[in-house]
């Protein structure tokens, strides 16, 4: 099973308040898996068994924004309504579509690892708007050099494997040792 945008026919302009928005949206969420096993163990059972009332129901006790959430059992897509054009962007984090074999599962240790690694990145597109709009520009010319230029300094883990523009948006890879399986935490063009 696939990320839920797998297809994007139209190009579409991602503006920098838009990335603030979403990172003034998910900073406290990671914030939150990142300091609170309890809650993060909650998240991934959520996560795991698609109970997607009670992930919205989680997700509303960490922020006041209004939130759709998707799960697929082996990660998470958390989308937000924006003006046209963009109209829907998700932020999630999941094993990587295509690699996942019976077996695998959400783990709430890797998820809390991402969500510390991320967590200074989403915090800083919440923050600076300079940043913000410097890492739309990134997007909008589909530029993963660049987005890997602008993203790298802001995410704290030696377990990255990739920084790159998809959908839309971007993709951040991490392959940690304890799983054989690719996590990807991305920010990107829903339908």
């Amino acid at each position: 099973m696939g990320i839920t945008f797998s297809v994007l026919a139209k190009r579409v302009t991602v503006t920098g308040s838009v990335l603030s928005r979403i990172g003034r949206t998910m900073a406290p969420f990671y914030r939150k898996i990142a300091a609170d096993l309890n809650y993060a163990r909650q998240w991934t059972r959520a996560t795991r068994q698609t109970d997607l009332k009670e992930m919205e129901r989680l997700f509303k006790r960490v922020t006041s924004s209004t939130m759709s959430a998707g799960s697929n059992s082996f990660g998470y897509m958390n989308g937000f309504l924006f003006a046209a054009p963009v109209y829907f962007y998700e932020c999630g984090t999941m094993l990587a579509p295509g690699t996942v074999r019976s077996g695998a599962v959400f783990k709430t240790s890797i998820h809390r690892r991402i969500s510390r690694a991320v967590l200074p990145l989403y915090s800083k597109l919440a923050s600076c708007k300079t940043y913000a709009a410097a890492v739309a520009k990134a997007i909008n010319r589909r530029s993963s050099s660049e987005l890997k230029a602008l993203l790298a300094p802001y995410i704290k883990s030696a377990y990255i494997r990739g920084i790159r523009y998809e959908y839309g948006g971007f993709t951040i890879s991490f392959r940690y040792p304890d799983s054989r399986y690719f996590y990807h935490n991305f920010a990107a063009k829903g339908f």
